[in-house]
């Protein structure tokens, strides 16, 4: 594992004696998350950051799977729907 960088939402066994260096993240963002950009939600899905479920309940996009899209024109509806609950 020397210099070896593991993919997120692993497991691994190291060996006794191992210096190991986490980079973790700080912090939860800044703005109204239903403000972000829905490209940017949809690259967090795909880099598996962020579930489908949680795109459309914590940022409003709505995601379609197999190939992961974004549904514009629900992701319009359900933005506008929450602007307008206030």
């Amino acid at each position: 594992l020397n210099g070896t960088a593991l993919e997120p939402k692993i497991s691994a066994l190291v060996p006794a004696d191992t210096v190991v260096a986490l980079d973790l993240p700080g912090g939860g963002g800044y703005g109204d998350p239903f403000e972000r950009d829905p490209a940017l939600v949809l690259d967090d899905v795909r880099d598996g950051y962020v579930s489908r479920e949680a795109a459309e309940a914590r940022y409003g996009v709505v995601i379609r799977p197999d190939p992961p899209e974004i549904d514009a024109a629900a992701t319009t509806a359900l933005r506008e729907g929450r602007a307008q609950r206030g």
